[in-house]
């Protein structure tokens, strides 16, 4: 008994060195674990993505605008340059908010108004500022082929400035009522609201970090002066009288677009 009293405690004590041995190690691990990790800029990265998403994004744009409607059969295709914002709210919500500058060609002539005494030519310039709402679909919930391309859609409010510039000395005869401001004055300026709406993809070119993507959108314009009809045509041969031309009109913008991810 007295033996085996002994024993004990022995067998006892070393088990309590051990555990004290240990102890620090096991602690000293623990700690070099959390502090990797937690010091990592890289892991804590990619831990915020794949919680939140994406944060910000900033899109350079580059490409044309098409106008619709009356403007469309008196505007070239034009030149469109522009910057974009979006602010995400979680995976697949954000707000947008951009500003493009867009130049084209207007010409108003006795072919486009079916009037003789007008031949008009004018350099227009657009500056439309926009803010909206962007939907970007959960990649994890998409096709790996739709996933790749980061499709998104997108409607958004547009406050836009118009600057048409006369170019020479125009032939302006055939003007009648409100359209006689092409002849009165050489820059005529005008504002107007509407919307657009539309979508796009954007490719992942490095490391999630740079995309470039496509950009469709259809902007509605209600022009101030959309109702005014430029040339008063004669009636045809065979008794018809055609249609005049109006100011009316929205446009299509196609955008390509380099977009920084944050």
């Amino acid at each position: 008994m007295l033996k085996s009293a002994l024993r004990t405690p022995s067998l006892l004590s070393c088990g309590l060195a051990l555990l004290a041995l240990a102890s620090p190690t096991l602690q000293a691990q623990s700690y070099d674990d959390y502090s990797d990790f937690a010091a990592d800029p890289v892991l804590l990265d990619n831990e915020a993505s794949d919680v939140f998403g994406r944060f910000f994004q900033n899109s350079l744009l580059l490409g044309t605008n098409v106008y619709t409607g009356g403007l469309g059969a008196a505007n070239s295709a034009g030149f469109m340059i522009g910057m974009r914002f979006v602010f995400y709210f979680d995976k697949v919500w954000g707000v947008e908010l951009g500003a493009n500058y867009g130049k084209s060609s207007t010409v108003y002539n006795d072919r486009n108004t079916n009037t003789d005494g007008i031949d008009l030519l004018m350099n227009t310039h657009v500056i439309p500022f926009n803010l909206g709402l962007r939907y970007g679909f959960d990649q994890a919930s998409l096709p790996r082929g739709f996933a790749t391309m980061n499709p998104y859609l997108a409607l958004a409010g547009e406050l836009i400035y118009r600057s048409e510039r006369v170019i020479g000395t125009p032939t302006t005869t055939g003007l009648e009522g409100d359209a006689l401001k092409f002849r009165d004055n050489d820059i005529v300026n005008t504002n107007a609201i509407g919307f657009n709406v539309g979508g796009g993809i954007e490719f992942d070119v490095y490391k999630n970090r740079m995309l470039l993507g496509f950009d469709l959108r259809y902007h509605v314009i209600f022009w101030p002066d959309s109702q005014i009809k430029v040339g008063n045509p004669d009636q045809a041969t065979d008794g018809t009288t055609p249609t005049p031309l109006t100011r009316g009109g929205g446009y299509i913008s196609i955008l390509g677009s380099l977009t920084y991810n944050y």
